[in-house]
């Protein structure tokens, strides 16, 4: 897994001198070239055992020996013979741990405000609130200025009661991306939707490590969810539980949280796409938080268990999660959308494959519906609008 600020520094190798360094080192050699003691051919990779055995018995370990070690060691990690490689080429598809953006708001609306920051708990009793979970009234408070994904200027909009919406601005999102400060301000809006989606799901968002991480059941404390395994099993994964000590059956101090670092990121100009990172968040009873000083060690030996396959089964888990095991999430800002596809970006690639690698992954995307079917045809006619629109500004 990616480190992390908590992962701690772990020593595998040690670079050593074949002919010693120093004049008094094990198996100097005066004749030997100075130029050369710091070159590839002088230098061998070990690890600090090793490092420590051979220094201390250098007639056993010459430097004849020590080269030949070198010899297979390289040899043995070496390019095969490409003749060998063309025999073995198969396809396979590799999985990027991202989720593609096929829709995103084009446009973000700004008013003048009396709200603060500081009173930002009034503004949200004075919001007139949709019936539908879907619809996200994400907003960013700047400049004595509310700004939001929803059209601030109808006098019955969500809006309405917290800005002086008959001057509404219209900002275009295609002009903020080209501007850092206000491509941070696009940003925000976009974290806040998702923020307010997954809160609703039972799953917060901890600003200090950038990740979101599932809220213990109330009543129980420990949560799972459903979800179609890369195997293509309905399985029920744990989002939150106490584990328990083997050798006592006892349940241990600490509650263990799934958690996953999510982020916008734009690759290309008109292209956007949602990252999943997989994470652990830890608690000492499913509320409080763990010690910080604790609690990296402990993380750092969860994601050390984490190899590919685990990884890439947490990524598919959460983008299920996210969708519902739907086609799609789509969270919708008044007449705008933002529309994330459920299956991660990927690419066939032809390679030599890797030993005992041969694990099958079931068809993961789900198949459309009715309801989605109606959700892509809304959010293509609302671009249709759009575009209207935008030949009547021009025009005018």
């Amino acid at each position: 897994m990616p480190k992390d600020a908590h992962d701690s520094a772990t020593l595998i190798g040690e670079m050593a001198h074949i002919v010693a360094h120093g004049e008094g080192g094990p198996r100097a050699d005066p004749a030997y070239p100075v130029a050369k003691l710091n070159t590839h051919e002088n230098l061998i990779l070990l690890c600090p055992t090793c490092h420590t055995r051979i220094d201390r018995l250098p007639y056993q370990y010459n430097v004849q020996v020590l080269r030949q070690m070198k010899r297979d060691h390289e040899a043995a990690f070496s390019s095969p013979d490409q003749s060998v490689i063309s025999k073995q080429q198969l396809k396979d598809r590799i999985f990027a741990s991202a989720m593609p953006i096929t829709n995103i708001p084009t446009k973000v609306f700004s008013a003048p405000t009396q709200f603060r920051k500081q009173n930002v708990k009034d503004l949200l009793v004075a919001l007139n609130r949709p019936a539908d979970r879907h619809e996200i009234l994400a907003f960013e408070l700047r400049d004595d200025r509310l700004y939001s994904f929803h059209d601030l200027s109808p006098p019955d909009g969500p809006f309405s009661r917290v800005c002086d919406f008959k001057t509404t601005e219209r900002l275009l999102a295609d002009e903020m991306w080209m501007d850092p400060d206000m491509r941070r301000l696009y940003v925000t809006l976009l974290n806040r939707a998702l923020s307010r989606f997954l809160l609703s799901k039972g799953v917060r968002y901890q600003s200090q490590h950038h990740r979101y991480y599932f809220l213990a059941d109330k009543e129980t404390g420990a949560r799972s969810f459903e979800y179609d395994s890369l195997a293509g099993r309905r399985e029920k994964r744990m989002v939150v539980w106490n584990p328990i000590t083997k050798l006592t059956g006892k349940p241990k101090r600490r509650w263990i949280h799934l958690a996953a670092n999510l982020s916008f990121q734009q690759p290309a100009k008109a292209k956007w796409l949602l990252a999943v990172r997989p994470e652990r968040y830890i608690t000492k009873d499913g509320t409080t938080e763990f010690d910080a000083n604790k609690i990296g060690p402990i993380v750092t030996r969860l994601k050390a268990s984490m190899h590919n396959r685990a990884y890439f089964s947490e990524v598919h888990f959460w983008k299920q999660f996210l969708c519902e095991r739907k086609p799609m999430l789509s969270l919708g800002f008044g007449g705008q959308h933002l529309i994330v596809e459920s299956d991660l970006i990927s690419a066939e690639i032809t390679w030599a494959g890797v030993p005992d690698d041969d694990k099958k992954v079931a068809d993961m995307q789900p198949d459309e519906d009715l309801f989605s079917v109606a959700e892509r045809r809304s959010v293509s006619d609302e671009l249709d609008t759009d575009d209207t629109d935008a030949e009547v500004d021009d025009d005018v």
